[in-house]
């Protein structure tokens, strides 16, 4: 859980970074990904991944942690390659990025997210330990963002009366889907022995 959450404070503060304006606690989210990946590996370093399948409960439904990792994978691809193709066929950003150059979210979600969820999807297919350490990442990330989630849909549908529901409504059913799924992997831990 804790390389997930460093893994989730490490993408958004790089966001933050790349994407808005600079701001008094700019230095301050330059700390932040540049400790997190420290922080990520000392931790990495005292799990003794081989291990890990044994911490889990043999009832771990894990072809639905596969399954649905490979469908946040491809509704992040879906989604972000139409907009991405939109932006460049016009040469014009949606209007909620004004101020913005690039699609940062996209950027990172492609690269960092569909590639994390897609490893994690294979190697638990492979019952390799990796598989279960991945998994355990892939969601605690996703459990923070797909509590960031229903406020990105909601926030626009309260400021201007609309949202992309194009967008909105994969996202909202993969984050319900997704707090599920957290839970169940984490009601399948095992508890330590003391």
């Amino acid at each position: 859980m804790l390389g997930g959450l460093l893994t989730y404070f490490w993408y958004v503060y790089l966001s933050s970074v790349m994407m808005y304006a600079i701001n008094s606690l700019f230095l301050v989210y330059v700390a932040i990904i540049a400790l997190t990946p420290i922080a990520f590996f000392m931790n990495l370093k005292q799990i003794d991944v081989g291990t890990l399948p044994a911490r889990f409960s043999a009832r771990l439904p894990r072809r639905f942690f596969i399954g649905y990792s490979i469908l946040v994978a491809a509704t992040l691809v879906v989604l972000w390659t139409g907009r991405i193709a939109s932006v460049l066929r016009t040469g014009l950003l949606p209007e909620e990025y004004a101020g913005m150059v690039t699609l940062g979210s996209q950027a990172l979600d492609l690269g960092v997210l569909v590639p994390l969820a897609l490893s994690a999807a294979v190697l638990l297919a492979k019952k390799s330990p990796w598989g279960y350490f991945l998994i355990s990442v892939s969601l605690t990330v996703g459990l923070m963002m797909f509590i960031a989630i229903p406020a990105w849909i909601t926030v626009p549908l309260i400021q201007d009366g609309k949202t992309n529901l194009a967008e909105a409504v994969p996202f909202f059913t993969v984050s319900l889907v997704g707090i599920a799924a957290a839970v169940i992997l984490y009601l399948n831990v095992k508890q330590s022995r003391i």
